[in-house]
């Protein structure tokens, strides 16, 4: 089932007449990774996301935006409070066990929303 950040990619994509296969090229990896991020199964990590950006034609911002879309409210509130960062992981790191989610991941996204030159690193 393709969450609203895998639609997004796949509409961007066939917007520009784009081939899983295209994509999956020019960012360096398999046509099933491509699948998976339209099929939600997957976020992009890393420099990753600046240049599937770039292949799709949509800003940094509106891609990160899109994801960051699904950061659940206990995950943005852990984020933004002024716990320092060693804290904010251990509370996030606690939190995805108790919901399945890989909370950190999600934040990590949040964090680099507005610096993609950091998010190279991660």
């Amino acid at each position: 089932m393709r969450d609203e950040f895998g639609q997004f990619v796949a509409a961007a994509r066939n917007k520009l007449g784009l081939r899983q296969e295209d994509v999956a090229q020019r960012l360096g990896v398999s046509t099933g990774t491509i699948s998976n991020l339209e099929n939600g199964h997957r976020r992009p990590k890393g420099g990753q996301w600046k240049t599937l950006a770039s292949i799709l034609e949509v800003s940094w911002q509106e891609l990160m935006d899109r994801a960051i879309g699904f950061t659940d409210p206990v995950e943005r509130a852990i984020a933004s409070s002024e716990l320092d960062r060693a804290q904010q992981d251990a509370l996030l790191m606690t939190y995805g066990c108790f919901t399945g989610r890989d909370s950190l991941e999600e934040v990590t996204l949040l964090r680099h929303r507005d610096r993609p030159e950091e998010a190279e690193d991660t």
